[in-house]
């Protein structure tokens, strides 16, 4: 067997130490002591017995020859039970000593039966060594001679043998190979190596170590196994090792291993081989009957290379009591117990990286700043077998950025046969998460790749148990799971699978759309939330399902049940913890006429994200409106007033509710907190009016059940008030409704206040309510105000909500969008204020807006004159994005926006040399061209 040199070094070391001792007990102890009662029986009798072994035809041993056959625990435990036999002097200076001699022990012990070493075994009996050696060199002869040849020559140990010593400790037959990590110790992994024993100690039959090429699933597995060996309780007869490991990595090349099994069934037939064959029987059953009859550990090493049907019928037959151990770049699915094995931590790579560059003599990397040696981890991936390729190639004499930037050797044999093994499917979605920066979601990929959610989920799972990729959990209920590629799996796709030119072209594309749908949206941020209509993105990720939900919502307005249930079903396939899903859901439920249904979607929206003030607004009206229940619902409102404290919608919807549960006063106080009424949709306006409204009325019934009718005479007279003050425009035929449907309550009070003082104002209030636009223009068709500039002639409103690139009109009975691109004022867009009187036309219905306006001018703003236009021509020098440049006749460059092309001309149309005329005008002082149209003149 071939040991390393850490191994053959504390070898010599420990063999010096022993002899050392050995001579001490000869010469100090031994003389002071009767020969029949140096050693205690048993020892002698252990003694006696490793004699008998090596020396079966020889006569009995003397005391001297039994004293070889102590090892190193003996010879202290020796010492120990003589020492006050010894002078004060020794007695007191070999007493110093005893704790690190001990500590050797275990050590030696791992040396000379071949168990893993621990990383500082050689420093540690190297420091005990060079004290012990420095406190008395008489003393320690062996070892000074030791340390000095291993100081002259490190080399020196490499031609010692290290004889097969029998592990009396061992408590199972094993046939585990030599650690491959003796040279560096096991470094770090504490915490997998714990939850490996706890899963072998546990229930589960099969357990696998899965993780990506080079990050030490042998090692892990191999160490864990011979803590196995002596554990007294693991309850286990024995472990049975076998490897499907065909390749290793040389500095070089990419080894093929002589003889190496290929074939699961190779596999199996080893194993079956090892614990005894019979002649007439299959190796499966042959191993299976060992299995059963004897509680073994089978371990099976780098199963990736052999997985197949013959390995799923083993593993699904283990029988009780004995276990397999797996480790594998691909996981086995739904048979086993996974500990994945990650990269290490920014701590433990340092920490490998300086250990590695000591141990394998490359002090210009071991004695790098700190900042350096993370640097190089990071490029490295914290992936052990890659620092130590990295390191033993720059010992070879090659450029540390060389082998950075370009692993290709280190890549193939990590992570080729995994790529091999995958899909289309999987290829394409790896491929894909290679090519765009980030961590993505099902929603993400499925656009990019244009799978559907099944094969998208498919493909995902075949990669993370393959470890190329991870997933990340959202972070709360309404978060959506992320799916990132791991670095060496990028790595390796960029250097061997890099995407075809066409596959770039088309991502791109992708990319490119995405980018125009966030724009869509961002454009909508201003909307009203409260809008049913409006699908509210949380991240870029849901710009693609938001898409389908707005398509989703546009088919329930048209009423167009089945095709909305088809668009659900996509947007859920992708994203099915995004709240608006079920939230629309819930919309189009209702619209079938499904309310239980529909709430049980509402109470899923709610579920993923509680705090969404919207959402309760709209569940709240779904309470009270279609199933009555007034008392959920008022707690619905109460809890998006929470989260809205200064909404409009929700203090209305509040108010609404409140009256319900006859809590008039508390209706009236949200009513007289809404804010800036005015700057209100008109439909909002008319809204807080007909509550306002409805609320005395109401409260004028409530007196009138409780006989307080003077109090409901003054709720009535407070309604007229409300009428008489509010612009003409808001009251509409609902309004006028609700007036005349008072006047059954107002029959009631007339009779019981019939002749008192309050008759006459009972008679006011009757008058009011025949005629409830008395002493105005009754016609509402005509109606006028008596400032000039409150009457708004339907192609005439006033502005409101400007934003960057749009703004809305209101004109008091509807209210209209129009983008920057349909702005013909002199005044620039960007310059418009809210509340200005405009003029407008109204224009083709846009498929999520409704009619738009078109055509906006400020109110009287004349015509350019011919001079005033500046009308120029021009060619188009570049389109970039959403802006471009205009190459004038003049020879100058003029910028333009997306947005200053008219309405009969499409900016992602344009394109480079064509010719174009526009208006020059100004923004923040530069000159830049409107109105820009396609010309097909000279």
């Amino acid at each position: 067997m071939a040991h390393t040199i850490q191994r053959l070094s504390l070898y010599a070391l420990i063999s010096a130490l022993e002899k050392d001792l050995r001579d001490f007990l000869s010469l100090h102890i031994s003389p002071l002591v009767d020969g029949n009662k140096l050693l205690p029986p048993e020892l002698s009798q252990k003694a006696t017995e490793r004699y008998r072994k090596e020396n079966p035809e020889t006569d009995v041993p003397d005391l001297e020859e039994l004293l070889e056959y102590l090892d190193l625990g003996d010879e202290v435990q020796l010492i120990r039970s003589h020492e006050r036999r010894l002078d004060s002097i020794t007695q007191t200076y070999i007493r110093r000593y005893y704790l690190g001699l001990e500590g050797v022990v275990p050590i030696r012990n791992r040396v000379m039966h071949a168990r893993p070493l621990e990383f500082d075994d050689l420093s540690r009996v190297s420091d005990l060594t060079s004290e012990l050696v420095k406190s008395h060199g008489a003393l320690w002869a062996n070892l000074r001679t030791t340390r000095k040849e291993l100081e002259r020559d490190p080399e020196f140990a490499a031609g010692m043998t290290i004889p097969d010593a029998i592990d009396e400790s061992a408590k199972l037959l094993h046939n585990l190979p030599q650690a491959e990590f003796d040279d560096t110790g096991f470094v770090a992994r504490e915490r997998e190596l714990s939850d490996l024993k706890k899963a072998l100690a546990g229930p589960y039959p099969v357990v696998t170590v899965a993780g990506e090429g080079g990050l030490g699933k042998t090692a892990l597995a191999l160490k864990a196994c011979y803590d196995l060996l002596d554990d007294a309780e693991s309850g286990l007869d024995a472990i049975v090792w076998t490897t499907a490991k065909a390749t290793k990595l040389t500095l070089s090349e990419i080894e093929v291993i002589e003889g190496a099994i290929s074939t699961s069934l190779g596999i199996i037939e080893s194993a079956a081989s090892l614990l005894g064959r019979q002649n007439e029987t299959s190796a499966i059953d042959d191993l299976l009957s060992h299995l059963k009859n004897n509680r073994i550990l089978l371990v099976i090493d780098n199963l990736e290379t052999v997985i197949d049907q013959n390995i799923q019928n083993l593993v699904s037959q283990i029988p009780l009591g004995s276990k397999i151990l797996i480790t594998t770049r691909i996981g086995l699915g739904a048979f086993n117990f996974p500990i994945p094995l990650l990269p290490l931590s920014a701590k433990d790579a340092a920490f490998y990286f300086r250990r590695a560059a000591r141990v394998w003599g490359v002090p210009d990397l071991s004695t790098l700043s700190n900042a350096l040696v993370d640097g190089y981890c990071v490029k490295l991936q914290r992936n052990p077998l890659f620092i130590k390729w990295f390191i033993q190639s720059v010992r070879a004499g090659k450029r540390p950025t060389v082998l950075t930037s370009n692993p290709r050797m280190f890549l193939q044999f990590c992570l080729q046969n995994v790529f091999n093994s995958l899909s289309d499917d999987a290829r394409l979605v790896a491929s894909t998460l290679s090519s765009v920066n980030g961590s993505q979601t099902v929603a993400s990929v499925a656009f990019y790749t244009d799978l559907d959610s099944l094969r998208i989920q498919s493909a995902l799972s075949v990669l993370m148990t393959s470890s190329l990729v991870s997933g990340e959990r959202g972070r709360s209920s309404e978060d959506e799971d992320r799916y990132l590629l791991s670095p060496l799996a990028r790595m390796y796709i960029q250097q061997f699978i890099r995407p075809r030119a066409d596959e770039q072209k088309r991502l791109i594309a992708k990319q490119n759309e995405l980018r125009s749908a966030q724009e869509e949206f961002s454009a909508r941020a201003g909307t009203d939330t409260f809008d049913p209509r409006f699908v509210l993105v949380r991240e870029k990720d849901d710009f693609i399902v938001a898409k389908i939900l707005t398509v989703a919502t546009e088919r329930i307005l048209r009423n167009d049940i089945v095709g909305a249930e088809g668009e659900l079903q996509k947007a859920a396939d992708l994203s099915p913890n995004y709240f608006e899903v079920h939230r629309v859901k819930a919309m189009m439920l209702d619209a079938a006429g499904d309310v239980f249904g529909a709430e049980a979607s509402y109470e899923a929206a709610i579920s993923l994200a509680p705090n969404r003030a919207s959402l309760r607004l709209w569940f709240g009206q779904f309470l009270s409106k279609r199933l009555g229940d007034q008392e959920r619902a008022l707690n619905e409102i109460l809890k998006a007033e929470e989260f809205a404290p200064q909404s409009a919608n929700v203090k209305l919807e509040c108010a609404r509710i409140l009256q319900f549960h006859r809590k008039f006063e508390e209706a009236q106080q949200r009513l007289d907190h809404v804010e800036k009424v005015d700057l209100l949709s008109a439909r909002t306006r008319r809204a807080h009016l007909d509550l306002r409204l409805q609320n005395k009325f109401r409260h004028a019934e409530f007196h009138e059940s409780l006989g307080e009718f003077v109090s409901a005479l003054v709720c009535f007279e407070a309604a007229r008030e409300i009428i008489q003050t509010a612009p003409a425009a808001l009251i509409d035929q609902t309004t006028l409704r609700h007036i005349a449907k008072s006047n059954r309550s107002l029959l009631k009070l007339k009779r019981s206040l019939l002749g008192s003082p309050e008759e006459k104002r009972v008679i006011a209030i009757e008058g009011w309510i025949s005629q409830p636009m008395g002493g105005r223009k009754a016609d509402l068709d005509t109606l006028q105000l008596s400032s000039p500039e409150q009457i708004l002639p339907p192609n005439r409103g006033r502005l409101n909500q400007v934003h960057k690139n749009y703004a809305f009109i209101d004109t008091g009975g509807a209210r209209f969008f129009f983008h920057r691109g349909s702005w013909i004022g002199r005044v620039d867009f960007t310059e418009l204020k809210e509340g200005s009187v405009i003029e407008f036309e109204i224009g083709p219905s846009s498929k999520d807006k409704g009619p738009c306006a078109i055509n906006v001018k400020p109110l009287n703003d004349l015509p350019m004159s011919a001079k005033d236009q500046k009308i120029e021509k021009g060619s188009i020098k570049s389109v970039s994005g959403s802006f471009g440049f205009i190459t004038t006749d003049s020879g100058r460059d003029i910028f333009f926006h997306r947005t200053n092309c008219t309405a009969a001309t499409r900016f992602r149309a344009l394109r480079k040399g064509e010719r174009v005329r526009f208006i020059v005008g100004s923004h923040e002082g530069r000159a830049v061209a409107l109105n820009v149209e396609c010309y097909s003149g000279l």
